[in-house]
């Protein structure tokens, strides 16, 4: 946003991401636009507290990444592509030379300077339409934009649709369609009309939002989904206010509704003794929430939060503590590292935490590309089933859907140990505590991440590395730094070695934690009867078509490593055939595994969960007609 002299402003689509995070950033946009400083503050209110977030090592590594991505895809089109016209960005005389470029029928066109009205835009690159039956008649530009994420998010396609506004206003024709480069150099295209309109929409709102700001007033940022680059201004704001968007697992919607009942705060929510409930939400919700913010109350000044268990449902009695296995010898505490910016992603770290002998024992397999992943991955699988054959009652411990997520997706990324991880979901072997705790207690802390819930049973860590965003800013100081593979042999991944040792350790207290409260409850486990069957005996015809499939990837591996040009060419074949043959069974796996999945979640969960009915009941009432259908 760029003040102007006859005091209005010029906006960019990063002003129109802003808006779309919510009220607060935009307004904060705004009041950094109109240069207001503490010191000038016309004394309404108050505004030592909105400044921008300072430098921070993980947001400067994602920006530097995505400058990375950016540079690379412009080198490649250095290479292939005559005519290629770049602009710099701060060039005065930017939007003459764009104009000039589009004149000419640049192929593409670097860092383009566009202007409509007041919005002015730099789309990372401008592709001349090839033609190929487009009304244009090959004569107009496409916006396309590198991403370093793997799909496109909500605000990718704003930037891009304002983009193409500003296309259609500069040349006369609205692009059919918007392109992103993403991570790993995937080229994808959407439509431009399935999204145009909205964009205006967000448009028109955040003119009349411009039209009514005020210094005097600010936003609630509790209402809104992020905060962009006033996210440290956003949570002094929450901190100062007692917001009720503190109170650990509440929705925005349920925000809405407790204000709008006269409960605005923690502090109120935390002593309404049941009353004041709005009718959008359930008794049983209401009362969930009451009790958190009356124990994150009573925690505040703590080292060790309170908490208490949570009421337990006669009709749904798989929930929490009866989720916790008894304990085997052979029990596995399971962490990952995983580093998103390689091409295709990276799980760098499987750590595990073992209890043979009293004392836990760490272990730990190491990948730094795809080959090393791949074998990081069929190690541990290797070693998990062999130490099944040990102890066939051990369980996989982990918190949070991530590790079993990874599991899946190496499987298939790979195409190996399809019946091992097969065995490991249908039996149930991987156990996420993070339900266990959710299910079955209400605890004193802002949130119910494993870094908070740990003050119950261990204290405050120390180290270099204290989070999953820090190992990935170290694991990328270690890619800079040149030191060895080997963990023995270089300091930054011998400290990612013990934040991630750590993390597999304090699954290990949370479990033990966790057993100690079901001895004292009462509670037993209750298997899942769904993942207690025992499966199938294979057909002869699959055990062949998985021989077979297994000969042909194999084949077509050693080929591929040591055969001359025609031969590698012949085991890119057989490769291909062996996945092939699996295709259909491989494709089944996701769609039985949301199903599971959804067994085992609450019905809020439910509800959240886009592809699922929730809180359905079974009615004697016969279907009746509403308008074309039956309901």
């Amino acid at each position: 946003m760029i003040p102007l002299p006859d005091g209005t402003f010029r906006y960019s689509p990063r002003d129109l991401v802003a808006y779309l995070e919510g009220d607060f950033a935009a307004w904060c946009e705004r009041l950094d636009a109109e240069g207001l400083r503490p010191d000038e503050s016309d004394g309404a209110d108050d505004l030592r507290w909105a400044t921008p977030d300072g430098a921070d090592a993980e947001a400067e590594l994602a920006a530097k990444k995505g400058d990375e991505h950016e540079q690379r895809w412009l080198q490649g089109l250095r290479g292939r592509v005559a005519g290629l016209v770049e602009v710099a960005r701060n060039d005065p005389e930017g939007q003459a030379l764009t104009a000039a470029a589009m004149t000419e029928f640049a192929p593409v066109i670097y860092q383009a300077h566009l202007a409509a009205g007041d919005w002015h835009g730099f789309p990372d690159f401008l592709y001349l339409c090839a033609g190929n039956g487009c009304p244009c008649g090959g004569r107009h530009y496409t916006p396309w934009d590198t991403k370093l994420a793997r799909s496109a998010k909500p605000h990718f396609l704003v930037q891009l649709c304002a983009y193409a506004d500003m296309l259609e206003a500069a040349r006369g024709y609205r692009p059919d369609k918007i392109v992103f480069v993403f991570g790993g150099g995937e080229e994808r295209a959407y439509p431009t009309r399935q999204f145009f309109y909205y964009y205006r929409q967000l448009r028109r709102s955040f003119a009349r939002f411009q039209l009514g700001w005020n210094a005097a007033t600010v936003p609630d940022p509790g209402l809104d989904r992020g905060w962009g680059r006033w996210e440290a201004a956003a949570e002094r704001r929450l901190d100062e206010a007692d917001h009720l968007s503190r109170v650990a697992g509440i929705s925005r919607g349920q925000v809405r509704h407790l204000a709008e009942n006269g409960v605005p705060t923690l502090t109120a929510l935390a002593g309404v003794n049941g009353k004041a409930r709005p009718r959008e939400i359930s008794s049983a919700v209401y009362d969930r929430l009451c009790a958190q913010a009356r124990l994150q109350l009573a925690s505040r000044g703590r080292e060790q939060p309170l908490w208490e268990h949570r009421p337990t449902n006669p009709d749904n009695p798989r929930r929490g503590l009866a989720l916790l296995p008894p304990r085997s010898p052979g029990d596995v505490f399971f962490d990952l590292e995983g580093f998103p910016y390689a091409d295709r992603g990276l799980e760098y770290l499987f750590g595990v935490v073992t209890v043979d002998d009293v004392v836990p024992e760490f272990r730990d397999w190491w990948a730094h590309d795809d080959a090393g992943e791949r074998a990081a991955f069929e190690g541990f699988i290797d070693w998990l089933m062999e130490r099944r054959g040990h102890w066939p009652d051990l369980h996989v411990y982990h918190y949070g859907a991530y590790e079993e997520s990874v599991i899946k997706r190496l499987m298939g990324k790979y195409a190996t140990r399809e019946t091992e991880v097969d065995e490991l979901l249908r039996q149930g072997v991987l156990v996420d505590l993070l339900p266990v705790v959710k299910q079955g207690f209400v605890i004193g802390t802002p949130s119910y991440s494993l870094k908070h819930v740990e003050h119950l049973y261990m204290p405050p860590r120390a180290g270099a590395v204290l989070s999953a965003g820090g190992s990935v800013v170290e694991y990328q100081r270690w890619i800079d730094s040149g030191q060895p593979r080997e963990w023995q042999e270089s300091p930054i991944l011998a400290a990612i070695r013990d934040y991630n040792q750590v993390d597999c350790e304090s699954l290990f207290g949370l479990r033990s934690w966790l057993l100690d409260r079901q001895r004292e409850s009462g509670i037993e486990y209750m298997s899942d009867p769904l993942r207690d069957e025992t499966p199938p005996e294979p057909s002869p015809e699959r055990i062949a078509a998985e021989q077979l499939a297994a000969r042909l990837v194999e084949r077509g591996a050693a080929r591929l490593e040591t055969g001359t040009e025609a031969e590698r060419e012949v085991g890119r074949v057989d490769q291909l055939v062996g996945w092939l043959v699996q295709y259909h069974r491989r494709e089944e796996k996701p769609m039985w595994w949301r199903k599971f999945a959804r067994h085992e979640m609450t019905v809020e969960e439910r509800y959240d969960d886009r592809d699922c009915l929730a809180d359905l009941t079974r009615t004697d009432r016969p279907a009746w007609k509403i308008k074309q259908s039956t309901g």
